[in-house]
């Protein structure tokens, strides 16, 4: 299993994300019809791997969104504005 902001985990999930949004594209859909989602309600245990997935997602393409539903970082405000900054 590769580490998620390891080198070739960056190389493989840009391919990835790259061929995926331009398959979306030839299916008429646009970044304004989905939003990935990483995990289902993640704890601030996995804070990093969505810092990591975020940065990457923006640098790829800004208009991606990206959906979070992490209940237990409703209480950390400083966590909730930081995801929703990426």
């Amino acid at each position: 299993m590769l580490t998620p902001g390891s080198e070739a985990w960056k190389r493989g999930f840009n391919a990835w994300l790259i061929d995926w949004t331009k398959h979306l594209t030839s299916l008429g859909l646009t970044t304004k019809d989905y939003a990935l989602y990483l995990t289902d309600e993640p704890g601030p245990e996995e804070l990093d791997r969505y810092r990591i997935f975020g940065k990457i997602v923006r640098e790829i393409d800004p208009s991606i969104q990206i959906y979070i539903n992490g209940a237990e970082l409703y209480d950390d405000s400083s966590s909730t504005e930081e995801l929703m900054n990426l």
